[in-house]
């Protein structure tokens, strides 16, 4: 049970479940987790004739109209009625829509008998879980059933989502229905008060619906009309690993859009994330992204696709200085951000306290950080952001006893110096067949609205839709810093390491509306005059989550898969 757990959310809500579809099916499948009974031959409650054909599809047939075929009840009649589905009641003169039967193709349906079906309910409960239509049918069941069993006999009751028909005939059988429409939690589960505007669903949350069926005798679960809104939420903060940097909805973002993009190459498929065969992958490895806030996005979001493959009793995190951990019992892995926004050392190095008026770089320098993770399998590394401050010094040791300070030093070069350090000492001290290495290109930022067509004063705030243009290059994405990173990494690759550009720059590009702007917390909630200056304070640089990063994710999974 533990496993198909795990294959359910590994496949389905780690692709970020960018379809209807794909929320119904986990919903479905996260239901049947919870049945306690042992599945049972469909025959014992289906009353087939016993003349038919063995393994008669009975789903394989057509309406036929039959005079003599006659509902045993009327809508006015049946005292469980509820207007929702009186139609005659309520105008509907005609009546032939009652006449038409169901013919399978290759057998033909017993005449239903009340007192039959009762009998094999006997003792028995049975509950109807899901929305409106299971309610439908419910109702429908109860006025077959009606007339066999005296009105004395008879009652239905109401308790919150749950209605409960019981007979004290029987051996106190009671049919129920309980509204649960999405089968997982919601803000849609109050059976009166369910019309919301937006639909927020917690898809790895059923408990507090399953305590109420879970110890059923039979169980008919619906769940699809309520999928089809096009504005649904899904929530991010039941990540336990979310931080308040990339929670938007937390903070008031109200559009969700955002999260159901996916990228797709012109040429190939991108494989479905699977976190569970992700973490085969990685078995008994560690893992570790190195750089800044940035490849700090990208790891929160790896672990909020990984958490659900990995029960929460067996997995930790822990912070120790520059160093954060999450390690898995179940497959011996550890996969771990280390922060070191300039790769090289600097006066930036504190995890918490690196916000300085100037920055000050030992472009020479690297010691210090590399010996926590010279020794890991697998190394993600990136670093942009922090080079694009224009008060910064270059520190350079030019003999034993001799500091050079140069401030007057382009960014590219100053990033190419660093990047010649990185570059040196991962050739001298890396282990060619042991660690796997990634670099991700830089994320570009959006603080420029005019690149795209808007005026001045304009940036990534209120945007809500991609760009479109395949061509589009803003100047957020900067060429010659780009062109320094590749070409370190070229020189890497020339020196036999086994190293993966991962260019993440061009897709990300387009994607002006994935930043959390106004809406994060970032060591403090925002002020109100943050939220009335979105020009000033928006955030154009990270990215929310879910969002961006997932895609980054998906294509270090890409790789992962293919290559190692």
């Amino acid at each position: 049970m533990k496993s198909l757990k795990n294959w359910i959310f590994g496949t389905l809500a780690h692709n970020r479940v960018n379809s209807v579809l794909g929320f119904s099916v986990m919903a479905l499948l996260l239901a049947a987790i919870y049945l306690t009974r042992d599945a049972t031959n469909l025959d014992e409650y289906l009353l087939i004739d016993e003349e038919s054909p063995p393994q008669c599809d009975l789903f394989s047939g057509k309406w036929v109209f039959d005079h003599k075929f006659a509902p045993s009840y009327n809508d006015q009649q049946c005292s469980f009625m509820t207007d929702d589905y009186a139609c005659q009641k309520f105008g509907r003169n005609e009546s032939i829509y009652q006449h038409w039967r169901w013919q399978p193709h290759d057998c033909d349906l017993s005449r239903f008998n009340a007192t039959t079906l009762l009998e094999k309910f006997r003792g028995k409960r049975i509950t109807f879980v899901g929305d409106s239509l299971n309610k439908n049918q419910w109702t429908s069941l109860l006025c077959l059933i009606e007339s066999s069993i005296p009105p004395s006999e008879r009652f239905v009751q109401w308790n919150g989502s749950l209605a409960t028909f019981k007979t004290s005939q029987y051996d106190g059988v009671s049919i129920q229905f309980y509204w649960e429409p999405l089968l997982v939690e919601s803000n849609c589960d109050d059976p009166a008060e369910h019309h919301v505007l937006e639909r927020v669903i917690n898809v790895h949350k059923i408990e507090k619906h399953a305590m109420h069926w879970k110890d059923a005798d039979i169980l008919i679960f619906d769940s699809f009309m309520w999928w089809l809104s096009p504005k649904m939420t899904v929530l991010e903060e039941e990540c336990s690993f979310m931080i308040d940097d990339y929670s938007c909805h937390k903070y008031g973002r109200k559009d969700s859009k955002y999260q159901h993009w996916k990228w797709q190459p012109h040429d190939c498929d991108l494989p479905r994330f699977n976190g569970t065969t992700l973490l085969e992958k990685l078995r008994g490895k560690r893992v570790i992204f190195v750089g800044d806030s940035v490849n700090k996005n990208q790891w929160i979001s790896l672990l909020c696709l990984l958490e659900t493959s990995v029960p929460a009793s067996e997995r930790l995190k822990q912070w120790h200085g520059s160093l954060m951990t999450f390690r898995s019992s179940v497959y011996d892995v550890s996969i771990d951000f280390y922060w070191e926004p300039m790769l090289v050392e600097s006066n930036c190095d504190d995890p918490i306290d690196h916000h300085v008026m100037e920055r000050v770089i030992k472009v020479q320098r690297i010691e210090s950080h590399a010996i926590h993770w010279k020794d890991a399998d697998m190394l993600i590394f990136n670093s942009f952001m922090w080079w694009l401050s224009p008060t910064t010094t270059v520190l350079w040791e030019s003999s034993k006893d001799s500091l050079d300070i140069y401030k007057e030093v382009g960014r590219a070069r100053r990033y190419e110096m660093a990047l010649k350090t990185w570059t040196d000492w991962m050739n001298l001290h890396i282990n060619r067949t042991k660690t796997e290495l990634f670099f991700m290109s830089l994320s570009p930022y959006h603080q420029v609205g005019r690149d795209w067509g808007k005026g001045e004063n304009t940036n990534c705030y209120n945007e809500t839709e991609p760009i479109q243009d395949e061509g589009f290059w803003g100047s957020g994405s900067e060429r010659p810093m780009m062109e320094v990173a590749e070409n370190a990494v070229q020189q890497l690759k020339n020196h036999g390491l086994k190293v993966q550009y991962v260019n993440i720059t061009e897709l990300s590009d387009k994607r002006r509306e994935g930043h959390p702007s106004i809406y994060r917390k970032h060591w403090k909630p925002p002020t109100e005059e943050e939220l009335a200056n979105p020009i000033l304070y928006s955030d154009c640089v990270h990215w929310c989550l879910p969002g961006v990063p997932d895609v980054w994710n998906h294509l270090l999974y890409a790789y992962i898969l293919n290559y190692f």
